[in-house]
């Protein structure tokens, strides 16, 4: 491999790192909308909160929860590719 192929390949990881970062920003944002919605659940009465408001809130939390677990298996993913293409890099 040419040295123009791994300075390609570099830069190719550092723009998916970049792109992990601005992910986790959006996954921490999701988060503060997950926990938003779990506080004012719990903040609930046991009445309001086996009601279809509470079930509403409740269901949202429970998605966005789904939301933010997807969003962390993307960053695993990504730092995995990172990971291979940085090993090219620095073997070969």
């Amino acid at each position: 491999m040419n040295k123009t192929t791994r300075n390609r390949i570099e830069k190719i990881a550092n723009e998916i790192a970049d792109y992990k970062g601005k992910l986790e920003d959006l996954r921490s944002e999701i988060e503060d909308f997950k926990d938003q919605e779990r506080e004012k659940y719990d903040n609930m009465s046991e009445n309001l909160q086996g009601s279809e408001k509470g079930e509403a809130i409740s269901q949202a939390a429970d998605t966005l929860e789904n939301a933010y677990s997807a969003m962390e298996n993307v960053e695993s993913e990504l730092d995995d590719a990172i990971g291979h293409l940085m090993e090219i890099v620095e073997t070969v």
